[in-house]
């Protein structure tokens, strides 16, 4: 009866024939990215003609020295510091609401387009008069409570902040853009052309 076999012997390979195996498949990769690899060749030899090869040869021999520089410089208190605030300004970033700041920049574009097409003429538009008259516009008013919106929400504490970040990302979020307008406070202008009246008056009584 037949034994089972126990040893399984490898077919050894001729060295040569391997070789030649090896060779046959990096030819047959050489033409199958023929393309990509002149490319390649073309890249380095730009590389070459700018030093870049020479540059990056001497900063492999200089490492131990550059490692130990950029350690020196990192230790230094100011880096340390700035690379602190640099980290505190990216997660203050994350925070920034996009769709909430977009209708802000707009407003601000706006406002350096107006700036920038401005001349002040003398004798037009000027004066208190001007500034009445600026009063009853709607985008002024506008601008105004804007403003006072801006101020207000500087005023906010900070626990409370938080309290309103909790709060909505719990509810739905709703972007800007599906609230209705808000319409300019009709009589609001009133109030404010009483009091720059009355900061006039003593100016327009000493000129008499």
């Amino acid at each position: 009866m037949a034994k089972a076999t126990t040893v399984i012997r490898k077919l050894e390979i001729d060295p040569a024939e391997k070789r030649q195996n090896d060779l046959k498949e990096l030819e047959d990769a050489f033409l199958d990215n023929k393309e990509a690899i002149e490319s390649a060749i073309k890249l380095l030899g730009r590389i070459h003609e700018k030093g870049a090869l020479d540059i990056a040869h001497g900063a492999i021999g200089q490492s131990d020295k550059i490692l130990e520089r950029i350690v020196i410089a990192l230790d230094h208190p100011n880096v340390t510091q700035s690379l602190k605030n640099m980290l505190l300004l990216v997660e203050a970033l994350g925070t920034v609401k996009m769709a909430d700041l977009e209708p802000i920049v707009y407003k601000i574009n706006s406002s350096i387009e107006k700036v920038a097409n401005y001349e002040h003429v003398e004798g037009q538009g000027g004066g208190f008069a001007g500034l009445l008259r600026a009063l009853k516009d709607e985008q002024v008013i506008e601008g105004m409570n804007v403003l006072l919106a801006i101020v207000k929400g500087l005023g906010i504490n900070q626990e409370d902040i938080e309290e309103n970040q909790t709060m909505h990302e719990r509810s739905e979020p709703v972007t800007r853009r599906n609230a209705p307008k808000r319409q300019p406070a009709q009589g609001k202008w009133y109030m404010l052309a009483a009091g720059a009246l009355a900061c006039a008056l003593p100016l327009i009584w000493k000129r008499k």
